[in-house]
């Protein structure tokens, strides 16, 4: 009978040998390890009497880089790598990961960062937008929503921190524009109108002395600061000297006080001159006539006395007793003095005094009658 065992060449890999009674032993048919996964490496395992069904990533490289490196899976074979450039490009050329082929792989979409450049696969961020005008008061910035620069005027950046010189502004092309200074005429003529940077506001400073129109005698005028300049009060220049002529002096700047006599006459003649003293008013006249003469107030002159008691029947003419006629009964005591008089008062007395009356004694007189004083023995003397 055959005994396999007998050829048995104690190999696992070459399969059972066989014994053929006519042929003799025969060999085995070799293990067949194939798993029918293409990327495995079968191989029988002496060692181990079995088949060991090795991956081999290898076996599935399709020699590309950018898909990734295959693998072998020792049952579903070989299988797809992954994406070895995640987030980036890859090229096949030169079997890298690159950021970019072109510039317009490396846009980011933003305007205002620049425009980014491609340069050996690699992104370079763009140079950002410069908005800058030129104009130091703009606020320059970039608009991505608008992909524009925008330069906004600001008159805060032109504010000099000064309030007189008015606000400034800011032009959007030719910069900080001064202001306009603060007008601070209040319209008076006679204020000083200035501008207190301290207080932030205008002073109205009144002042006299744009009101002087260069009078003494109209007084000092005065600036109001509202209404502008006031008259003066006229130079008061009554000395309380009733009789002084008083006036005010625009060449010496001072007050005149010149007696006037004029003002003292109280229009007699008799009681003399009055005059006027500048510091006692109205002063006395002196009595104008000489010792021996009377005064004859009506015609203003000095006359010598004389001496006369009429005769009777008088001699002279003249109603004495009121009844409308001239008449023997007309007589009495003469009080007179010469003057031009009228004829019809023609009168016969002792002119010369010697006792009688004679043609010597012949004269125009202006005579009033009037009885004598108990005291009188001699002719009545009357001043008129």
């Amino acid at each position: 009978m055959p005994n396999d065992a007998l050829c048995d060449n104690g190999q696992y890999c070459d399969g059972a040998e066989t014994c053929d009674t006519i042929l003799d032993c025969q060999p085995g048919a070799a293990v067949d390890c194939d798993d029918g996964v293409g990327c495995t490496v079968d191989s029988c395992n002496e060692g181990t009497d079995s088949c060991d069904n090795v991956p081999s990533d290898a076996l599935c490289d399709n020699g590309q880089y950018c898909d990734g490196a295959e693998t072998c899976n020792a049952v579903l074979d070989c299988q797809s790598g992954q994406d070895p450039c995640p987030g980036q490009s890859c090229d096949e050329e030169t079997d890298a990961c690159v950021d970019c082929f072109i510039h317009e792989d490396c846009a980011d979409g933003l305007f205002c960062n620049g425009v980014e450049q491609c340069i050996g696969g690699a992104c370079l961020a763009g140079t950002p937008v410069d908005c800058d005008d030129g104009v130091g008061c703009t606020a320059d910035s970039c608009n991505d929503d608008t992909d524009s620069c925008e330069n906004v005027s600001e008159d805060a950046s032109c504010d000099n921190g000064l309030y007189c010189d008015g606000i400034e502004t800011c032009d959007p092309v030719n910069d900080c524009q001064p202001g306009t200074a603060v007008d601070c005429s209040d319209g008076v003529g006679c204020t000083v109108d200035t501008c207190n940077e301290e207080t932030d506001s205008c002073d109205h400073a009144p002042d006299d002395g744009l009101c002087d129109n260069g009078q003494y005698c109209d007084g000092d005028e005065t600036c109001d600061s509202v209404a502008d300049c006031q008259p003066g009060t006229s130079v008061d220049c009554d000395d309380g000297v009733s009789c002084t002529l008083d006036v005010c002096n625009e060449d010496t700047d001072s007050c005149d006080f010149t007696p006037q006599d004029t003002l003292c006459d109280n229009g007699l003649f008799c009681d003399g001159a009055e005059w006027c003293d500048p510091v006692a008013s109205c002063q006395d006249g002196a009595a104008p006539c000489d010792p021996g003469e009377i005064c004859n107030e009506e015609d203003d002159v000095c006359e010598l006395h004389f001496c006369a008691t009429l005769p009777s029947p008088s001699v002279c003419k003249g109603d004495v007793d009121g009844d409308g006629d001239v008449t023997p009964v007309d007589v009495g005591l003469v009080k007179f003095w010469y003057g031009n008089t009228d004829p019809e008062n023609l009168c016969y007395f002792d002119v010369d005094c010697d006792g009688s009356i004679n043609p010597a004694d012949v004269g125009l007189v202006k005579f009033y009658y009037g009885l004598c004083t108990a005291e009188s023995e001699l002719p009545c003397w009357m001043e008129p």
